[in-house]
């Protein structure tokens, strides 16, 4: 429970109803029923009268393992409260009211909890993501669209000595990568590009374009526009990896709903929505990408390596 701070205060030692009720200054009455529920619900275990958090909560919604994603339900809250209940409105135009983009602007609270959930699934996949992308072995240049939580490019930066990496994305959006950045001590090999790497200019002689979490925010003619300035930066030869949520490459039928939901999401809040392997293949081809390949052992959605033609 984020902003009750039951989670992390039970992180540090169990407690009985009554005294955490006392401790957060809340009513014993509605404590004792929140914490069985989330007992019941498997975010919680008794000890006698005490509640502590499971190992499942450990991980997921505290700070201990680095892969904290409260602060990512604290902004899917925000959002859904203050975007979806024009939903209907949307359906009937096809166009949203408000662009979670340009609402986030003006919501520094939500855009923060939005990068630091965005990094903390980042941290989780890291790994996976890293070990599947081919850097060449000679000195080399990458472009991070939209990865202002900064993960990925640390992560093959420190993998890759040769590599080194610009960051372009909003300036609200790099605030979190910055402290990353720092904290990894790689502020001489990745720089942040503060802009819209819709509208502005990408620059060129890259050797590889990364966009995780970004093509589900567009429709399929603005994809084509912004994959093919894509092309544009890339030296010949060059190679754009894509991460995103895929239809139908969920595995169980849960993680397949889960992505529709995510695409209906999207297009309220953004016009955009979640594509099939096939509709993205279609996209990066009028783009004029060849050498198309899915790879589903990133865990992420699913991942589109392609060459420049």
């Amino acid at each position: 429970m984020p902003r009750l701070n039951v989670f992390e205060t039970l992180q540090q030692e169990p407690a009985a109803a009554s005294e955490l009720a006392q401790r957060l200054n809340l009513d014993a009455r509605g404590m004792n029923m929140l914490l069985e529920t989330l007992t019941a619900l498997g975010y919680l275990e008794r000890a006698g009268a005490r509640f502590r958090i499971t190992a499942m909560t450990r991980k997921w919604l505290t700070d201990a393992e680095g892969a904290n994603v409260a602060p990512f339900l604290l902004f899917w809250g925000a959002s859904l409260e203050q975007l979806f209940p024009t939903l209907e409105e949307t359906f009937r135009t096809g166009k949203p009211r408000t662009d979670i983009y340009a609402w986030l602007e003006t919501q520094p609270d939500a855009a923060r909890n939005f990068q630091k959930g965005l990094a903390a699934l980042a941290r989780v996949f890291n790994d996976g993501v890293v070990s599947n992308i081919p850097v060449p072995a000679r000195p080399c240049r990458l472009l991070d669209l939209g990865g202002g939580h900064a993960i990925y490019s640390i992560g093959l930066c420190q993998k890759y000595p040769q590599l080194s990496a610009v960051i372009f994305d909003s300036a609200q959006a790099l605030e979190v990568g910055r402290e990353s950045i720092d904290a990894a001590q790689l502020n001489g090999r990745i720089t942040v590009q503060p802009g819209d790497f819709v509208t502005d200019a990408l620059g060129s002689g890259f050797d590889l374009v990364l966009l995780f979490n970004i093509l589900h925010g567009f429709q399929a003619e603005q994809n084509i526009a912004l994959l093919t300035k894509v092309r544009a930066a890339l030296n010949p030869g060059g190679r754009i990896v894509i991460g995103d949520q895929l239809i139908g490459q969920g595995g169980i039928p849960v993680a397949n709903l889960a992505t529709r939901l995510f695409g209906i999401a999207f297009y309220q809040f953004a016009g955009g929505q979640a594509y099939t392997y096939d509709e993205l293949r279609d996209i990066l081809t009028q783009a004029g990408f060849g050498d198309i390949q899915l790879k589903r052992s990133l865990r992420a959605g699913g991942a589109l390596p392609s060459h420049r033609e």
